[in-house]
């Protein structure tokens, strides 16, 4: 009788030294706290699924950094999560590896995979143009949720202005009109939707 083994090896499927042993004989390749096998491809869904024993959890959104990786965007998981939880809802996720936020979103910026939400390529990349730590390797993400997900600086926008509270929201213009070559005012002034 043959068995399959889960898409995904964990600790809890095989030890620790053997899943490591198999990365090393080239059998498998690691997503953050879980081990795939090389005949699959590295998907974002499968990515996401790699995070369920650290984040999953109903009111809990994989965001920022961590969501760049899941979209292909960023090479290799974050060493801390970022998580968005809404206002109303207890975080049910917690530990060194987590950095929670309180964050308003309305759906159609979350993507469903199960037993992990992720922020969509949109709303992820607007995540990013508003953070602090902005650098050259997060521009290189940003630059790879644009090519990857063929985004638009209109909808990017739109997502900005959605609420009037955001914070961050001049220099994230700045940064999208570097991002997709144009200025700050056409950043803040593109339509929503291409043509419009």
């Amino acid at each position: 009788m043959t068995t399959t083994l889960p898409l995904l090896l964990t600790d809890t499927d095989l030890p620790f030294v053997e899943l490591q042993s198999a990365r090393l004989d080239g059998e498998v390749f690691r997503l953050d706290e879980a081990f795939c096998s090389v005949a699959e491809f590295d998907l974002p869904w499968r990515r996401a699924h790699s995070l369920a024993p650290v984040l999953a959890g109903p009111a809990s959104v994989a965001a920022g950094m961590t969501a760049a990786w899941v979209w292909g965007a960023a090479s290799a998981a974050p060493l801390r999560h970022d998580v968005f939880v809404p206002a109303d809802r207890r975080p049910g996720v917690t530990g060194p590896r987590i950095h929670l936020r309180i964050m308003a979103f309305d759906d159609d910026e979350v993507v469903d995979f199960g037993p992990v939400r992720v922020t969509s390529p949109a709303r992820t990349l607007v995540d990013l143009v508003r953070t602090e730590a902005w650098s050259s390797a997060t521009r290189a993400v940003v630059q790879g949720l644009v090519d990857e997900h063929r985004l638009e600086l209109g909808q990017c926008v739109e997502l900005l202005e959605r609420r009037e509270r955001l914070p961050h929201r001049k220099r994230a213009r700045v940064r999208l009109g570097d991002v997709f070559g144009a200025t700050a005012e056409a950043a803040s002034e593109a339509p929503a939707e291409p043509g419009a």
